[in-house]
């Protein structure tokens, strides 16, 4: 299939999680059982069954993180193996820039899988579970100072400038559901 040179893949990060993700790959392809096994081999539980399942876990930072970078790669080598699919460049949103590593084989999967926990376990820790949260905000030429103003005396703040028309916000749940509604 690679006729054209600079193919670039870009990953998405955290938050791209879904029920179900990467199982179509797994059902038809043996590659794509394999890396899972890989990752469960690595992480010491079964990554399919979180992925596969309607587990809650799956929104946490511990479990999402493995198991959007194991999909991601999961279908990388999928399209691989079913359609010569290759590329030469590869780049990442967030959490998609360790898939982009691993893709690239800067990094084998089971050691971003061994040696992220400590990691993952502070993401985790930093704010318990349902007190936190984040949104996109996604609209034309976002002022970013009047985003601010509508935060303003909220326990929320502006987490990452994605794009003049993207912009993740972060902060107590209350708070973003309240700026939401201004």
């Amino acid at each position: 299939m690679k006729d054209n040179k600079n193919i670039a893949v870009v990953f998405p990060g955290q938050g791209s999680q879904r029920p179900g993700m990467g199982k179509d790959f797994c059902e038809q392809i043996s590659v794509c059982r394999q890396t899972f096994e890989e990752a469960a081999d690595a992480l010491g539980w079964d990554v399919s069954a979180m992925c596969f399942g309607k587990m809650k876990k799956l929104n946490l930072t511990e479990y999402t993180q493995p198991c959007i970078v194991t999909t991601e790669i999961c279908m990388l080598r999928g399209l691989h193996e079913r359609y010569g699919f290759a590329a030469d460049y590869f780049g990442g949103h967030s959490l998609g820039e360790f898939t982009a590593l691993v893709a690239a084989g800067v990094m084998p999967l089971g050691r971003h899988c061994k040696n992220s926990p400590d990691t993952r376990q502070v993401d985790a820790e930093a704010v318990p579970v349902g007190v936190g949260g984040m949104a996109a905000v996604i609209s034309e030429n976002i002022d970013i100072d009047m985003l601010k103003n509508l935060m303003n005396g909220l326990n929320a703040g502006v987490a990452n400038i994605n794009s003049t028309n993207q912009v993740v916000i972060s902060g107590e749940l209350t708070a973003i559901d309240e700026t939401e509604k201004r």
